[in-house]
């Protein structure tokens, strides 16, 4: 009992010392969603305001990665779930799939009067990965450069 209480804390410890890069937390913004089906594409995007940068414009298109239960297989991909890409190093592809949605924009040009429809899918996906701040070892996704079937 008492070694399970170390090994827990320990795990604790771990957590809390990762620190990502900042463009981690916007990478799990605009393409993490734990629950979501092609319906939700016009809600999810309207409610994290994703526009096209620096203006009210809607974005064309998003990808989700539907994580449900965990993020930590989308993290994995930077560590020991995908290959690098030798072209661009810090180009990783999953070697498992993904259940996606992916909107694209079917009307409306400014937010908040985007309408999207979604396409959902299971494929390997491409990410871009960072060195954490503290432990250069440890590789974070910080940007979705697309899939692959």
């Amino acid at each position: 009992m008492k070694l399970q209480w170390i090994l827990l804390l320990g795990a604790c410890v771990v957590v809390r010392a990762a620190n990502p890069p900042p463009g981690y937390n916007r990478f799990v913004r605009i393409h993490t969603q734990t629950r979501m089906v092609t319906q939700d594409c016009s809600r999810v995007m309207r409610r994290l305001q994703l526009n096209e940068p620096g203006t009210q414009n809607c974005k064309y298109t998003n990808t989700f990665i539907v994580t449900n239960p965990i993020l930590e297989q989308v993290e994995a991909v930077c560590i020991n779930a995908g290959t690098r890409d030798f072209a661009a190093r810090d180009i990783f592809t999953s070697t498992q799939r993904f259940s996606l949605i992916t909107c694209r924009l079917s009307s409306g040009t400014q937010h908040p009067d985007c309408v999207y429809d979604g396409t959902a899918s299971t494929r390997r996906i491409r990410v871009s990965c960072e060195r954490d701040l503290q432990n250069r070892r440890i590789l974070w996704p910080t940007h979705y450069e697309g899939d692959v079937v």
